[in-house]
């Protein structure tokens, strides 16, 4: 049997700590599949400790980390109102990161993480909860299907010069 998680809100001191395991789990999850190179770029503009920091002040963000003993071992990022991504949604909470490291995958993590996130919006009367996710990432979309998300419409993303495209996907609450 597994420890317990424990899910807390990510202090400023705690800021490099998330930059690592923001780089490690991206790295872990997209490496295999994308270029060097696109990895690369996308990662220099995206984990920066100050780009991290600077959205971790950004209104209407908020970020968690989950903790199995003394270890950081997923991070979840979420966005509210204009933090958003998408702007067209109302009374919403966005997923916009939500990672487990490797390691730790197969546990339920991403499930007791998904419920903390439902039960955060439930309690802030949001209407609903809603995510991008790569369209060529098959399992991930499973996953959300299994648990209530349903495909609204899509967005594009740049992976360095690479375009790709994101499936937009909700559960109502």
């Amino acid at each position: 049997m597994n420890p317990p998680l424990t899910i807390k809100p990510v202090s400023e001191t705690a800021l490099p700590l998330l930059r690592d395991l923001a780089e490690a789990t991206f790295v872990e999850a997209f490496g295999p599949v994308n270029t060097p190179e696109n990895m690369s770029e996308y990662i220099s503009k995206t984990f920066t400790l100050e780009q991290v920091r600077a959205s971790f002040q950004q209104e209407g963000v908020s970020y968690f980390m989950v903790w199995q003993d003394s270890e950081a071992i997923a991070y979840l990022k979420l966005n509210e109102g204009a933090a958003q991504t998408e702007q067209s949604l109302e009374n919403t909470l966005e997923i916009e990161r939500i990672y487990v490291k490797a390691t730790h995958q197969g546990q339920n993590i991403g499930q007791q993480l998904l419920a903390f996130v439902v039960e955060k919006a439930r309690r802030e009367n949001k209407s609903s909860v809603w995510l991008g996710v790569w369209d060529q990432n098959e399992a991930a979309i499973r996953f959300y299907k299994r648990h209530g998300f349903s495909t609204f419409d899509q967005h594009e993303f740049y992976l360095g010069s690479d375009l790709q495209n994101d499936l937009l996907m909700k559960i109502k609450l």
